[in-house]
């Protein structure tokens, strides 16, 4: 049994429909896109679709992973350069805000990390460069969040162990 649904349409598609109203069946019209639109997002919910994300991201883990080594090993040795206060800001900002929030790596990451981030940022890219479409803007976005995100693990786990917090 066929259910009835309301569709709204922007005023200049619905005088245009109106203008072919012999020509055009709009509920057949809307029938099959939205068939179209459920068989889309069943084949993006199936499990291959899944696994061929798994297989993306281990890809993207693995191809980023000197960037996030490099930030890891630059955010530990930036951390020894904290003061006691910068150290218990650095720590209350991650945990109130979280890591995805720069402004902590603005504010307490050191001239040199800050200049090696931008300069990933800027698509200067010294690992995996054979591989790399390096003239693409997502390459080095990745690149920089990768040697972010190591950098605030790095820095984290050296000043959670020095102020004696559960690493």
């Amino acid at each position: 049994m066929a259910k009835n649904m309301t569709i709204s349409v922007p005023d200049e598609l619905h005088e245009a429909i109106q203008t072919f109203k012999g020509e055009l069946k709009p509920s057949a019209i809307c029938q099959e896109a939205l068939w179209k639109a459920v068989k889309i997002t069943q084949a993006i919910d199936s499990e291959n679709v899944s696994a061929l994300k798994e297989k993306f991201e281990q890809e993207r883990r693995k191809f980023f992973q000197p960037y996030y080594d490099d930030g890891f090993k630059d955010g530990r040795k930036d951390a020894f350069s904290f003061s006691f206060d910068k150290a218990v800001s650095f720590l209350e900002f991650i945990e109130k805000y979280g890591a995805e929030d720069t402004g902590t790596f603005e504010y307490h990451a050191s001239k040199d990390s800050d200049n090696k981030w931008s300069s990933y940022m800027e698509g200067n890219l010294p690992f995996n460069t054979e591989t790399a479409h390096t003239e693409e803007d997502w390459i080095s976005n990745y690149a920089a969040d990768a040697y972010y995100d190591g950098w605030v693990e790095g820095a984290q786990l050296v000043l959670k162990k020095a102020l004696d917090r559960k690493v």
